[in-house]
């Protein structure tokens, strides 16, 4: 029996993931509010989510049957 990807997509997890992101940007953005570095850290934080994101993307790979269409 074979599974499609949307069934096995954690949504629990997705959402997990998207609070974290989300108060970690309050947090980051909170706590420069001093004024005490003038690099905008929340762009820095969203810019290595990005990155993370994207690497999960690659190494989601497609299964076997769809190397061989390729």
């Amino acid at each position: 029996m074979e599974r499609k990807k949307s069934e096995s997509f954690n949504y629990g997890l997705a959402f997990t993931m998207l609070l974290f992101f989300i108060i970690s940007c309050i947090a980051i953005y909170n706590a420069q509010k001093t004024g005490q570095y003038s690099t905008n850290f929340v762009i820095k934080q969203v810019e290595w989510y990005a990155v993370g994101i994207g690497i999960i993307f690659i190494t989601m790979r497609p299964d076997e049957e769809q190397w061989d269409r390729f």
